[in-house]
């Protein structure tokens, strides 16, 4: 059974509507308990509709899955629209508990120049997905709800980013906590995840794959036409291979710093060495210490510095996808409310690199009026 239909563009819109007004009318809820089916009427009224509009179904024990993924192409216009919608539900003792809603890409993301690159598209974005889904239900994997969560959330990159290490790594990724770490980013649990495979931080807009057989390394890139995972150019990789390793540690502050309104900021470091170059990682954010959290991750450095004395030393911020060019420059480019606590931080993190601190106590020591508290 295909994976996606093509259907005209009237039903198109006709299913789409139909769904998204009632996942709008619940108060985007995508979760519901019911004692009965019957129970209510408008329940009642949306399953019966993905019965008939379904091209996908599942069911496995207690468990029924009803995927709608449909497509249209408009020749004269060489353009289209997909459109995936979800509805779950399982029933136990009590009752049943539903879930659902959906997913639509941009349409600008459908302009290509034959209904082949469409499906191909569309192919990309969900055929992994749909793929481990039907995996994890029929071998009763505890990813399984897992998956069904992620697209219950809405959470479209996420879904893109899952079908593409499906492509890379098969089933392996449902051996390992991937799957895992994506679905508490998604869930809201927590603000990053990473390990071998990926890296997600969506304050900074990554979702970045690595293929670890063939030492690629693949960011995904919204925008116009866009919306999938394009290898990272050459000068950029090396960063990139720095934030796999380092990311795991990098993460617990070591440093909050207070301005004169109150409000604050974290800072974290971590080290990796990447084709025999040290290199340090500093994160900057805002921080609850109290619970802590990160309220907001506002980017990331990552330091390197010449082998020379002469040479001076650079950055890459991942918050503005480029190197900056001497210590004078990050500074400028650190997060609003943190320039000048930026140097200082440099100077005292036992983790960043020993000729970062010379540069920066050479130009930017100065007094302040910060608080430093421990994280």
């Amino acid at each position: 059974m295909s994976i996606f239909r093509r259907v005209p563009q009237s039903e198109f819109r006709w299913i789409r509507d139909v769904v998204v007004r009632f996942v709008t009318s619940r108060y985007w809820a995508e979760t519901l308990r019911l004692r009965s089916l019957d129970e209510n009427e408008r329940v009642k009224d949306i399953v019966e509709f993905f019965e008939k509009n379904s091209n996908i179904k599942y069911s496995v024990g207690n468990v029924v899955l009803y995927l709608i993924s449909i497509y249209y192409y408009d020749p004269k216009t060489s353009s289209g629209e997909a459109f995936f919608a979800l509805l779950f539900i399982e029933r136990d003792s009590s009752g049943y508990t539903i879930k659902i809603n959906y997913l639509k890409p941009e349409p600008e993301f459908l302009k290509e120049h034959s209904e082949k690159e469409i499906e191909k598209r569309v192919e990309e974005w969900f055929g992994g997905f749909v793929r481990l889904l039907e995996k994890t239900l029929s071998s009763k994997n505890p990813v399984a709800n897992k998956l069904v969560e992620i697209a219950t959330y809405s959470c479209w990159k996420a879904v893109i980013t899952i079908s593409f290490l499906y492509e890379i790594y098969g089933d392996d990724i449902l051996n390992d906590d991937t799957i895992p770490g994506i679905h508490s980013v998604c869930s809201y649990k927590a603000r990053f995840f990473s390990n071998d495979k990926v890296v997600v931080i969506p304050d900074l807009y990554l979702w970045v794959v690595r293929d670890t057989r063939s030492n690629k390394i693949f960011k995904y890139e919204t925008g116009y036409r866009r919306g999938k995972h394009y290898e990272v150019p050459q000068d950029d990789k090396i960063f990139f291979e720095a934030l796999f390793i380092g990311s795991r540690d990098l993460f617990e502050p070591d440093a909050v710093f207070v301005d004169h309104l109150g409000d604050k900021y974290a800072f974290s470091s971590s080290k990796a060495v990447v084709d025999g170059k040290e290199m340090s990682l500093v994160a900057v954010g805002t921080y609850d210490p109290r619970r802590k959290y990160w309220d907001y991750l506002k980017d990331i450095f990552v330091i390197t510095c010449g082998e020379s004395g002469e040479n001076g030393c650079s950055a890459y911020s991942f918050n503005w996808g480029q190197i900056i060019k001497g210590m004078n420059k990050i500074k400028e480019k650190a997060p609003a409310g943190t320039q000048e606590a930026f140097p200082w931080y440099i100077i005292r993190s036992e983790k960043t690199h020993v000729k970062a601190k010379a540069e920066v106590a050479k130009k930017f020591i100065e007094r302040n009026e910060w608080e430093i508290l421990p994280a």
